[in-house]
């Protein structure tokens, strides 16, 4: 998933989960990963993995220390960005898990069929690791798009930096 909310941070939550995963980790075990998303952003579901950390100590452990900081958060683009893909498709093929998260303004869901959708896309983003690529795109935007077969709207979207359409069409920013 990702979107405007991706690489944000809620403090407030924060602090509320250090406690709770401390004390009662049983009401965080209840909570589904469309709860944890949509108190901690996008990536709010590692959370998660906390938990199932905790899951792993005794009952008996008990917190002796707590800091909370921030190293950095990064935002790699931005821009206002409503609309999800189809509430029907999604209810009928989501994980349970993730129900409601199609609800979240600024938060798109990175499927399979998204993946799929993009694979040529992110290929293309992914192919300026190569120094060869970087130079003919930056000499001949054309033929590099030319060269990954990227459709017209994939151009649009990448000439024209649209980071909003392409977050909504399945951009992945993990991709230098």
């Amino acid at each position: 998933m990702n979107g405007e909310r991706r690489a944000s941070n809620n403090e407030k939550w924060d602090r509320k989960f250090l406690d709770l995963i401390a004390r009662d980790p049983k009401k965080l075990a209840a909570m589904r990963h469309a709860d944890y998303i949509k108190l901690g952003g996008t990536e709010g579901a590692e959370e998660i993995m906390w938990l199932a950390m905790r899951g792993a100590l005794s009952p008996r452990a008990k917190k002796i220390h707590q800091n909370y900081y921030l190293p950095m958060t990064t935002r790699d683009g931005g821009g206002a960005v409503r609309g999800a893909a189809s509430e029907s498709r999604l209810q009928r093929e989501m994980n349970p898990q993730l129900k409601g998260v199609e609800k979240l303004e600024g938060t798109y869901l990175f499927d399979l069929a998204t993946s799929a959708k993009a694979l040529r896309l992110n290929r293309f983003l992914h192919g300026f690791t190569a120094p060869g690529n970087r130079a003919l795109f930056k000499e001949t935007p054309e033929a590099a798009f030319d060269k990954a077969g990227l459709s017209a709207e994939e151009r649009r979207m990448v000439r024209e930096l649209d980071w909003a359409a392409l977050m909504r069409y399945g951009a992945s920013f993990f991709l230098p």
